[in-house]
């Protein structure tokens, strides 16, 4: 499961719904290539860590970790949209994609649907949304804090 922080903007004056994103991520080191499909929308309560303190159950467990199911996004003229959304593997588990530490790309393909009533000029001026590519780096990976739900930052590939 990858969860990636995103913002979609609109520039235009007319409403745009995306209808889903697709992540393909690529390990650089080995070349393995899986695609993911996303799933579900999720607050900042998916990443607090265990052993925080429960107020409901006034106890030192895992809180509930909500998580809404994704639906179009409906972003209106000159609008904005921000969260976060979780991909999950969208084909075989095995092997495994992120095994050790290293460099991988992800590619955010969205799926657009912009409203054409306009008919004849909206397919004129319409503009092909090209995917967006990013190099990130895993400084650290555990295989058995990964078997225990442990969660794993990727940074930017440029910083040092």
């Amino acid at each position: 499961m990858f969860a990636v922080p995103i913002t979609i903007s609109n520039a235009g004056a007319r409403d745009g719904a995306k209808l889903a994103l697709d992540l393909r991520v690529k390990v650089n080191e080995g070349g393995a290539e899986r695609e993911f499909y996303s799933t579900y929308t999720v607050n900042g309560s998916l990443f607090v860590p265990p052993g925080r303190y429960d107020m409901n159950s006034r106890s030192f467990r895992r809180a509930d970790r909500p998580k809404t199911p994704l639906a179009s996004i409906s972003v209106q003229g000159r609008g904005t949209y921000t969260g976060t959304i979780l991909f999950y593997n969208g084909g075989l588990a095995w092997p495994k994609l992120v095994t050790d530490k290293g460099t991988f790309e992800l590619t955010l393909e969205p799926v657009i649907r912009f409203d054409d009533s306009l008919g004849i000029i909206d397919r004129i001026f319409a503009s092909r949304r090209e995917p967006v590519k990013l190099t990130l780096r895993l400084p650290w990976f555990s295989d058995n804090q990964a078997k225990r739900g442990g969660k794993f930052c990727m940074v930017s590939a440029d910083w040092a």
